[in-house]
């Protein structure tokens, strides 16, 4: 599943990254008709809206492009500065539903979203365990950076408002 391509809106991330994963049990077939049931499906990553504030001024900042990548120590962490591009999920019909989660590929780059000067975005981002992230946020202003810690569970929905983020010079 892809991660790359994000445009930041509620609609986009909808349409093109809102993941889910269910498993159908078929129950009868009759000729080209199958009656089947599906417990309850999930979502495989964790929906996050982000807003940004500059930490001088406490003003809003507009989002023109949000990079967002794991923090940490790129001597020791060789993810660090750089976010999962794309997932994998490993499915098996052995595999019960709450056992199947999505696993970060391609992590070469920051996560990269083209915002066009929103102030608030919405990203599809893989379930972490208690980590640190780097924000990078441009616009005709320019280039603002921070971090922040936070724990993101897959299938659920993440507010990280108001960020103060340091104008870089």
């Amino acid at each position: 599943i892809s991660l790359a391509g994000q445009d930041g809106t509620l609609a986009g991330l909808a349409t093109r990254f809102h993941y889910v994963y269910g498993k159908a049990l078929v129950n009868s077939v009759t000729d080209a008709t199958a009656d089947a049931t599906m417990p309850k499906m999930k979502s495989l990553l964790t929906v996050c809206k982000f807003s940004f504030k500059d930490k001088a001024t406490g003003d809003a900042l507009p989002i023109t492009t949000l990079e967002i990548s794991y923090g940490g120590n790129p001597e020791i962490d060789s993810r660090a500065g750089k976010y999962p591009q794309a997932a994998t999920v490993a499915i098996s019909y052995l595999t019960d539903t709450k056992d199947t989660h999505a696993s970060g590929t391609n992590i070469t780059a920051p996560l990269t979203i083209s915002a066009g000067g929103a102030t608030e975005v919405y990203v599809g981002l893989l379930p972490d365990s208690s980590r640190k992230y780097n924000f990078t946020v441009a616009n005709a202003s320019g280039t603002y950076t921070g971090t922040a810690k936070a724990t993101l569970t897959e299938g659920e929905y993440m507010e990280a408002t108001g960020l103060k983020l340091t104008k870089q010079q």
